[in-house]
């Protein structure tokens, strides 16, 4: 697609979400998407259907006041979404995925800020709320069958559009920041230190010069991962525990205690911090804190959009009733329907404790 035919497109885009039909439009209804590009079908020809369709989605999901998406990134995207996925008739079903995963920085380096193409797509971060929220919704409604005191009305289904009043939609923008942003470092100074101290509200982390303060209440974890350079966690009762560069700690508060424990490149150690007491981790440091806290082995690759594979096959149950199995493309929804409510195609406690949502409940809370 030329640039010319790509102003074209974008001119009928805009020109149709604007319009009263347009207003309503749903990312998460395909019938929508093709009343999109069948309104900017008007005028171009010859221009290949999954080429119209990638840069009509780009249209609606992109920045709408950065012109027209570049040429090299609508090249790049479209060279991404026939690689990985073969079939024809598959590949114009799945572009919104591909484009939603693009928006919000998979296969690509973003820059900071927001407005333009080369950064984060704040339609394309709406679209993976949307993507996200039927998982948030059903994980609702069984947390409100079988856990005492969970509130019902936090089970609200979505309306049209996006109902940012929702607990399911506020659950949904913030899994959705930790899945395209799952880390954030944290720089530690000659003179800085991170403390780690237990209290009997929860266990508090600390690094006054960094301006950096938060509170894992019990019941809930805390997880980093140590770069650069060798160090301690120093622990008040003259204990301390080795991390090596790439070492991973997870901190585990309790209503009496917290346990830390180290994984990855030492061998596995573990240590308990009673209330009163605390631990250190002295500058220089540069720590990365995860944002998805579930502490499993499996984290970074199923919480993560970086590691989705659009072109990974699995087992779908084909009949449900017969219980046939067949081979199916991992999509997007598949992606982030497993990561919320755990590796199981239903949720069960035992799963859910090491999705994505669970900690971020454990977390923030409910209420």
């Amino acid at each position: 697609m030329t640039d010319d035919e790509a102003r074209t497109v974008q001119e009928q885009v805009a020109g149709y979400l604007s319009s009263k039909d347009g207003r309503g439009l749903d990312v998460g209804n395909p019938s929508h998407l093709a009343l999109l590009v069948d309104s900017a079908r008007s005028g171009l020809a010859g221009i290949a259907e999954d080429d119209l369709r990638a840069v009509v989605t780009m249209c609606w999901l992109g920045p709408q006041s950065a012109g027209i998406p570049p040429a090299a990134m609508r090249q790049n995207l479209l060279d991404l979404l026939r690689r990985c996925v073969q079939d024809e008739q598959e590949r114009l079903e799945r572009v919104t995925e591909f484009v939603i995963a693009y928006g919000c920085g998979k296969w690509r380096q973003v820059r900071p800020g927001s407005g333009g193409w080369e950064q984060r797509w704040q339609g394309a971060m709406r679209g993976l709320v949307r993507a996200l929220e039927p998982a948030v919704e059903q994980a609702n409604r069984w947390l409100a069958d079988h856990v005492v005191g969970f509130p019902q009305n936090r089970s609200v289904a979505r309306a049209e559009g996006f109902p940012e009043d929702t607990a399911v939609w506020s659950d949904a923008w913030m899994l959705a920041t930790r899945f395209v942003r799952p880390e954030h470092p944290l720089l530690l100074e000659e003179e800085d230190t991170l403390t780690v101290e237990c209290t009997s509200d929860g266990t508090e982390l600390n690094a006054s010069a960094r301006d950096y303060q938060t509170t894992t209440p019990p019941g809930a974890k805390a997880v980093w991962t140590v770069q650069e350079r060798d160090g301690a966690l120093l622990l008040s009762h003259s204990q301390s525990l080795a991390l090596a560069a790439g070492a991973t700690v997870l901190l585990i508060a309790r209503d009496e205690d917290a346990i830390l424990k180290t994984a990855a490149n030492t061998p596995g150690q573990q240590a308990r911090l009673r209330v009163g007491e605390s631990a250190s981790i002295e500058g220089p440091a540069t720590l990365t804190l995860w944002e998805c806290t579930c502490g499993t082995t499996h984290c970074m690759e199923r919480h993560r959009l970086d590691t989705w594979n659009p072109a990974q096959v699995v087992q779908k149950a084909a009949v449900e009733e017969q219980k046939q199995k067949a081979d199916a493309p991992l999509t997007l929804w598949d992606c982030v329907a497993s990561a919320v409510k755990g590796p199981q195609s239903s949720i069960k406690t035992g799963a859910f404790v090491q999705g994505i949502y669970f900690p971020l409940l454990a977390q923030e809370g409910f209420a």
